[in-house]
């Protein structure tokens, strides 16, 4: 009985990255190391944008940075940069307090007495518009179960030249979906597949997604309508009343301080959700069991 296999083995957290873990953004670490101002570089990226919408050209807001980064590396601003140097300056990155415990505290719940039975596995992923080696060279890495963000490749000199792979605010929902069919654990099939609910490795109702604002609209509404759970995080008096704004637009279930140290609002809310749903995954076991499974007659 114990053996007994019921949907929703795999339970999700998603995190978006920047405001949400980090109270910088992550490139940071970088223009420290280059003695670049930071505020100077996303301003460069604002002038961009403006300068090329006046063209009439359709752009990218979120992903432009991207081409300003390569330019910075064709300069010499960002001279010889790679992909293991941004996984060495990830390391650098700075968390708000308890994000480290959390995510440990998080993945170990379901072994807890109540609900090793249930062999439910924990995972958490990261989808976010930023660097993804840097994120894989960060202090979190070793609690996630994958990684999504903008990817560059090398030249023959070892030093980045093109962007391989980008993520932005609606593309974040293809990553979502990834999670939810698994093909970001198989090549058997893509993420485009047809595929029944209930052949779903991570179901919606399994699934929690935490951002800070605005950028995480599509992911946000899309989790939302599906069953799952979304959660917005806060740092300041301007990010309190853009999760506002979304809980009363009905984007997200809840909202709280950027602060996940145990006993804080985020944390409980977080924790208490977990063990909502693994509740349900509970009962529905056992009420499986009892439509399924009888007890044998005894000679008493």
């Amino acid at each position: 009985i114990r053996n007994v296999k019921i949907r929703g083995r795999y339970f999700a957290f998603i995190w978006d990255f920047d405001k949400t873990l980090s109270p910088h953004y992550m490139q940071k670490p970088l223009f420290d190391h280059f003695g670049v101002d930071e505020n100077k570089f996303w301003q460069s990226c604002s002038e961009l944008y403006k300068k090329l919408k006046a063209q009439d050209l359709m752009v990218n807001q979120e992903s432009l940075y991207l081409n300003l980064t390569l330019d910075y590396i064709k300069q010499d601003i960002f001279k010889n940069l790679n992909n293991d140097l941004l996984r060495q300056l990830g390391a650098k990155i700075n968390f708000y307090d308890g994000v480290l415990e959390l995510f440990d505290d998080l993945k170990h719940f379901s072994l807890s007495e109540n609900y090793k039975d249930l062999e439910v596995k924990i995972e958490h992923y990261i989808v976010s518009a930023g660097f993804r080696q840097m994120i894989l060279g960060s202090k979190i890495s070793q609690f996630i179960e994958g990684v999504w963000g903008c990817e560059f490749s090398e030249n023959q000199a070892g030093v980045i030249e093109h962007s391989t792979y980008v993520i932005d605010n609606t593309t974040k929902t293809r990553s979502i979906f990834e999670i939810n069919k698994g093909s970001n654990k198989t090549s058997d099939f893509g993420v485009n597949d047809k595929m029944a609910q209930e052949q779903r490795r991570v179901p919606f109702t399994n699934m929690v997604y935490i951002g800070d604002g605005p950028s995480d609209i599509p992911a946000f509404s899309l989790v939302r309508k599906s069953g799952g759970h979304t959660f917005a995080v806060y740092g300041d008096d301007k990010s309190f009343k853009q999760a506002k704004d979304l809980q009363d637009e009905g984007r997200i279930k809840a909202f709280g301080p950027a602060d996940y140290t145990p006993q804080s609002h985020s944390y409980l809310w977080l924790k208490n959700t977990l063990e909502e749903i693994l509740e349900n995954i509970k009962k529905q076991r056992e009420q499986f069991i009892s439509e399924h499974i009888k007890t044998a007659p005894s000679h008493s």
